[in-house]
């Protein structure tokens, strides 16, 4: 059993007086708190304080809620007094004055047990008194004759007048000064010696009471809360992921938008749901699988007739494209209709089943990834023109760009849009403008998600780094490359002369190349060891610069570069002295699949040479798959040997000064813009990173 009590300053001292007890001390209670609590019978709430001005306060409904779950809710002495006196009859149950005096009309106004405060860790420092308290400090000094109740009753309607901010005890004096109360320097002694604590007082009655058996239930019980779009609104808002900032709604969006593998999730989810929702009301249905299910309970609610006995299925034009009505079974179309037209009640869609489904199926994390990197990008973007504003992207650019992520027609989006349990292009639009630019900038970054095949635009990338003075002067300042390298990777020329050293090669031995990009490392170095570079990449682009910078640096009889794949280079077996792979190897569908294509083109004894990160933990689900690898266990299952590991600090240095400039730049081009999203990226994620240089080798035969 849990027993919760949400107090502040009327019991500031809670957690040391409960401290021997079984009773968790929480903040004050806001709106929200209650709906992200999974309780119910013989589960207790206490309420004293709560917020109200800085943040929403609980809303009856969300105490409603739990008491129909039947779970015991108490209030006392502040917000907890206000809720009691106005839900007792409800079932929740009330202590103390001051919910009595709430009760029976005595007191009236909810700022009569209002207080300003420091926050918790300042002991919830009072900087103003309740009314309440002084009420009951002036009823004692009239008790002991130092006011009259005249005075008494024109004192608190003074205080009543003032804000609540500003009621205190030296304000009472001056009020009674200029109401010429004959013993006013007693009255001043009496309120600083010995002030009563209501709110105090009756926050110690509830926390009496919470040890005790509940009250008897009033006769009239809470009907079923009734399930309205705002209820449902504030339910789902609620969720949060842990460790972020991020509400789960929010990381719902982002997975509707850009996740593949969500509009399956989904329609599993809807499946499930109507299918429980059968086996629950209907009989004969426990063992056919949840499609079958649902399509019948289509039958059993009167959604559609008996496939088999009628052909009468004209509502399908309103829920289904041209193309789907010509060629997909019936039974495939009542699916699509089942799932299409699913609402939790007419006109909610099932956002609180979208985010389980979206958490099960691994999105909400790389969605947290995403979204922390989308703040940073606008937040840049902002910087850079003070009249940006998300707000300002329009429907008429961001349509066209999700159709063709999604690959659909206009005319089909709306069938698009409910298979992803989106209702309308209104929603779409409020939904993905806070994203549209990092993905639009990064379309790598959509890879975060399981299952999304890589659809990296590789060329374009190559193509506008390449114009890209300022870009190019970036890298050049400060990775203090040579000029002819214009680096595309993080490295420096000292780390490129390890590698020079590690690679082995002799005059007209070959190189290998693995994920060369525009060629600069790989060129540099088949100059210096006078090796014969054969360089790979997936990009045409990137291979057409390097064969173009190979000609113009007098290399073109020493070089050639070829499209291919870190899994599939195309080279011959055993055709490599050496290999190198420079701030490649992450891209690599499969790594254990790249460490086997590097050792298979490898002569025995060749030397493999690659630059990387590692994870310091490799389970920190917070970086996404392609970076948590452990390179000596990954090279060891592709057939090399680990000869050598070098932490670079420096480099991981320079990288993060680097993106920090780049989020600091203006530059206003295609590149810059894409540096300024991986920057955005990127940061967050050094932290949790290792810069290395990995040396390993084919075992000799």
């Amino acid at each position: 059993m849990t027993t919760l009590l949400y107090v502040g300053p009327s019991l500031a001292d809670a957690d040391e007086l409960l401290s021997d007890t079984d009773i968790e001390v929480c903040p004050p209670i806001a709106a929200g708190d209650l709906l992200r609590l999974d309780l119910g019978p013989g589960d207790t709430i206490g309420i004293v304080d709560g917020y109200f001005h800085q943040q929403r306060a609980v809303r009856h409904k969300e105490l409603l809620m739990q008491l129909e779950r039947g779970v015991r809710v108490l209030g006392a002495a502040s917000m907890g007094a206000l809720r009691a006196a106005d839900l007792d009859t409800f079932g929740m149950e009330g202590a103390g004055r001051i919910y009595l005096d709430y009760r029976t009309g005595v007191l009236t106004a909810d700022d009569e047990v209002a207080v300003t405060h420091g926050p918790a860790d300042s002991g919830y420092r009072r900087a103003s008194e309740p009314l309440v308290n002084m009420r009951a400090t002036l009823e004692l000094a009239e008790a002991r004759g130092l006011v009259s109740r005249e005075q008494r009753e024109r004192l608190i309607d003074r205080l009543a007048a003032t804000p609540y901010q500003l009621r205190n005890y030296r304000g009472l004096i001056e009020v009674a000064r200029n109401l010429a109360v004959p013993r006013v320097e007693e009255l001043r002694r009496f309120c600083r010696t010995e002030p009563v604590d209501r709110k105090r007082e009756d926050a110690l009655e509830l926390v009496r009471r919470l040890s005790e058996p509940a009250a008897p239930k009033p006769d009239r019980q809470p009907d079923e809360t009734s399930r309205t779009i705002f209820l449902y609104a504030w339910e789902t808002a609620a969720r949060r992921t842990e460790s972020t900032e991020f509400v789960d709604l929010a990381l719902l969006r982002i997975s509707q938008l850009l996740a593949a593998g969500y509009p399956a999730a989904h329609r599993d989810s809807v499946l499930r749901r109507v299918a429980e929702e059968c086996r629950r009301e209907c009989d004969g249905q426990e063992a056919a699988d949840d499609r079958a299910v649902a399509l019948h309970h289509g039958v059993h609610r009167g959604w559609y007739g008996d496939p088999s006995a009628t052909d009468d299925f004209g509502f399908l034009d309103l829920w289904l494209t041209p193309a789907e009505l010509a060629t997909l079974d019936r039974t495939e179309q009542l699916t699509l209709f089942v799932v299409r037209s699913y609402r939790i009640v007419p006109s909610i869609m099932d956002d609180l089943g979208g985010i389980e489904a979206a958490r099960q199926a691994g999105l909400l994390g790389p969605a947290r990834q995403l979204a922390d990197a989308s703040v940073m990008v606008n937040s840049g973007a902002a910087r850079n023109d003070r009249g940006f504003s998300i707000d300002l992207l329009r429907a008429d650019r961001l349509i066209p760009w999700i159709c063709t992520h999604w690959k659909v027609t206009p005319a089909e989006l709306p069938f698009a849009l409910l298979d992803r349990g989106l209702d309308s292009e209104a929603a779409l639009v409020t939904a993905l403008r806070p994203y549209y630019l990092l993905v639009r900038y990064n379309p790598e970054l959509l890879t975060l998600f399981p299952g999304t095949t890589p659809a990296v635009d590789f060329d374009l990338g190559y193509a506008v780094n390449a114009i890209s003075e300022r870009r190019n002067a970036l890298f050049q300042e400060i990775f203090e490359l040579p000029a002819e390298i214009e680096p595309n990777s993080f490295v420096t020329e000292p780390v490129l002369q390890q590698i020079r050293d590690s690679l082995q090669l002799s005059s007209g031995d070959v190189l290998a190349d693995l994920g060369c990009g525009r060629g600069g490392p790989g060129l540099w170095l088949a100059r210096l060891t006078s090796s014969r570079l054969h360089g790979v990449d997936s990009s045409t682009v990137a291979v057409q610069q390097a064969t173009e910078r190979a000609d113009r640096a007098g290399l073109a009889d020493q070089a050639r570069f070829d499209v291919g794949d870190l899994t599939a280079s195309g080279l011959d077996d055993a055709a490599a002295a050496a290999a190198i792979c420079i701030d490649a190897f992450h891209f690599a569908a499969d790594h254990v699949a790249a460490a086997r294509e590097a050792c298979r083109i490898l002569r025995p004894g060749g030397r493999y040479v690659l630059t990387g990160w590692e994870p310091i933990d490799i389970d920190d689900d917070r970086l996404p798959a392609p970076l948590r690898v452990d390179f000596e266990a990954v090279l060891g299952r592709g057939g090399l040997a680990m000869v050598q590991r070098t932490e670079h600090s420096d480099l991981a240095d320079r990288q993060i000064r680097l993106y920090e400039r780049a989020l600091a730049d203006r530059t206003d081009d295609d590149a810059m813009r894409h540096l300024r999203a991986e920057a955005a990226t990127g940061l967050p994620l050094s932290p949790l990173l290792r810069r290395v240089l990995v040396v390993a080798e084919k075992p000799r035969v």
